[in-house]
């Protein structure tokens, strides 16, 4: 007998990592009480990825879904029973809506220096662990209005810069 259980909550977890050093994360579950834990998971995850710069990974009854990009890691973690497509979903969503922020730096040292961007961006994705958005431009212009009164859509282009 097949049984289906349907949630909102597809994400536990979504993070943005280097070799060395955690840029942004959120646990959205218990599933990782601890800094330690979640560091582990973490570390774990980098360390079984392939060559692929995107790619799924299934560790400890949990499906991952990362890509990888100027040496950052951008992961976002369901459960192994999860539809694998809303995970591509949220972390496209994620990895997108950073990057057209960030004109395509998406390095460590630009990542941390824009990390009200990231964070907020982490926000509007995914809220508790719900899917919130998947439009990256959308997205991204309701980020860059927190801080411009012009959406950067119709920024033109020495505005922008």
């Amino acid at each position: 007998v097949f049984e289906c259980k349907m949630s909102l909550y597809s994400v536990k977890a979504c993070f943005i990592v280097t070799n060395t050093d955690r840029i942004a994360a959120k646990y959205y579950t218990n599933d990782w009480p601890t800094l330690e834990e979640q560091r582990k998971l973490e570390n774990k995850l980098i360390s079984q990825r392939s060559q692929n710069p995107t790619d799924a990974l299934i560790i400890d009854d949990v499906l991952a879904v990362y890509k990888v990009s100027s040496g950052s890691f951008f992961c976002v973690v369901g459960d192994i029973d999860e539809n694998p497509y809303i995970l591509e979903s949220a972390l496209e969503a994620l990895f997108q809506g950073i990057s057209l922020l960030l004109r395509g730096l998406c390095d460590r040292r630009t990542l941390l220096e824009n990390l009200d961007y990231v964070v907020l961006v982490m926000d509007e994705v995914i809220d508790k662990g719900v899917l919130l958005e998947t439009d990256y431009e959308a997205i991204a212009e309701r980020v860059s209005a927190e801080g411009t009164e012009t959406p950067l859509a119709e920024q033109s282009f020495a505005q922008a810069f």
